[in-house]
C-alpha cells in the first residue's frame, strides 16, 4: 500500500462530483489533448512538445496501483480531506472531460472517506503530512494511516477541535464563501505599494520572524521585503535563520504578468544569502503560463519559492493580521 496526497487548488467541483458519483479521481496537468501518460511514456524527452512536459510532470499517476490510496487535501473544504482506495491504474479520460483534470484513476465508492486533519484522534505526524507540501507528496506512515482507517471505518473519528489552528480552520469553513470578498476588500483599499505596508505589518506579527526589512528604490534589486525567520529545533541546538525575498503585487483577477518571478529571480542572483522566496498576491488566480515559469524557477536555482494568493492571502490576513 502506498499513499500519495493531492493539491488541487480551488478546482473541487471538478474533482469532487466525479469522485462521489462515478468513483472517478480526476487530476490536472492535462490541458492538451495529447497528453495520455501512457502514450506520453513511449516518446523521448526530445519527441514531447513544451505542453506535454509540462503536462508529464503527473507522470506519478503510472505508479499508483489498486490498493494504493489517495487523500485530496482541503477537499471539499478547507481543513477536509477526501480519500479512497484506487480500483484501477490511471486512463486518459479527454473524450469525456474535453479538458483539464483528464488524468484519472478509478476508486472503490465504499472506500472514499472525509475527514477533519486536525481531528484529536488523529496521529499528530500523521495530520502534519496532511498539509499542502506541493502540487502531490507520497506518505509513508503506513501504520498511523492504518490507524486512521481503523478510526474512520468504526465511526470513532470525533472531529473534534483540538487546538487554536483547528478552531482556526473551523472559522475559516463559516466564511468560505466570504473570502474572494475579503481578499477584493484587501485590493482596493491597498493598492501597489501600500500592500508592501500590509504585508510587513502581518509578518511581524508572526511568531517565527525575527526581522523585516522593507527595500525601495533600484537598490532593491527586485525584493521588495526581506523576511528573516528561523527554522529548526533550537531546543536541540540545531537552528538557522532563513532570508526570504518577498515579492508583493496588488492585483485583479488572473495573474498572468510574470514580473514578480523575474524580480526573485535577480535578487537571488544578487544576494547570495538569500535562502528562499516567497510571492504574495490579492490575484483571484493564477494562470498556467504563470505557474510553469514559477516551477522553472525554483527547478533552476534549487531554492524553494512559495506563492499566496486569492482565498489563501484572505486565510493568511485572517490568521495573523486581525
Amino acid at each position: 500500500m502506498n499513499i500519495y496526497a493531492l493539491k488541487i487548488g480551488e478546482n473541487v467541483e471538478l474533482v469532487n462530483d466525479p469522485l462521489l458519483k462515478e468513483g472517478i479521481a480526476r487530476y490536472g496537468w492535462s490541458y492538451v489533448e495529447n497528453a495520455n501518460l501512457k502514450v506520453m511514456e513511449k516518446l523521448s524527452w526530445d519527441e514531447m512538445t513544451p505542453e506535454q512536459k509540462d503536462c508529464w510532470k503527473a507522470n506519478f499517476l503510472l505508479k499508483i496501483k489498486p490498493g494504493d490510496y489517495i487523500i485530496y487535501i482541503n477537499t471539499p473544504s478547507y481543513g477536509k480531506c477526501t480519500l479512497a482506495k484506487v480500483e484501477e491504474p490511471y486512463f486518459w479520460a479527454w473524450d469525456k472531460y474535453q479538458g483539464d483534470f483528464s488524468h484519472c484513476l478509478k476508486v472503490d465508492r465504499d472506500s472514499i472517506k472525509t475527514f477533519d486533519r486536525n481531528a484529536k484522534e488523529i496521529n499528530p505526524s500523521l495530520s502534519r503530512r496532511f498539509k499542502l507540501q506541493g502540487k502531490y507528496w507520497q506518505i509513508y506512515l503506513k501504520e498511523e494511516f492504518s490507524e486512521l482507517l481503523e478510526l474512520l471505518d468504526s465511526g470513532e473519528l470525533s472531529g473534534d477541535y483540538a487546538n487554536a489552528d483547528t478552531r482556526y480552520n473551523k472559522t475559516l469553513e463559516i466564511i468560505e464563501p466570504d473570502l474572494k470578498l475579503i481578499c477584493s476588500k484587501i485590493q482596493s483599499h491597498h493598492p501597489e505599494k501600500t500592500m508592501e505596508e500590509l504585508v510587513q505589518i502581518i509578518l511581524e506579527r508572526m511568531p517565527t520572524v525575527s526581522n523585516v526589512e522593507r527595500k525601495s528604490g533600484a537598490s532593491d534589486k527586485g525584493g521588495d521585503l526581506i523576511c528573516e525567520f528561523d527554522t529548526g529545533m533550537d531546543f536541540l541546538g540545531i537552528q538557522r535563520v532563513e532570508r526570504c525575498a518577498i515579492q508583493v503585487k496588488s492585483y485583479i483577477n488572473e495573474m498572468d504578468y510574470d514580473r514578480a518571478i523575474r524580480d526573485i529571480e535577480n535578487v537571488f542572483k544578487a544576494e547570495k544569502d538569500i535562502t528562499c522566496g516567497l510571492i504574495i498576491s490579492t490575484a483571484e488566480k493564477i494562470s498556467e503560463r504563470f505557474q510553469e515559469k514559477l516551477d522553472n524557477l525554483k527547478s533552476e536555482t534549487g531554492k524553494d519559492v512559495g506563492l499566496i494568493f486569492g482565498k489563501d492571502l484572505a486565510r493568511w490576513f485572517i490568521k495573523y493580521g486581525m
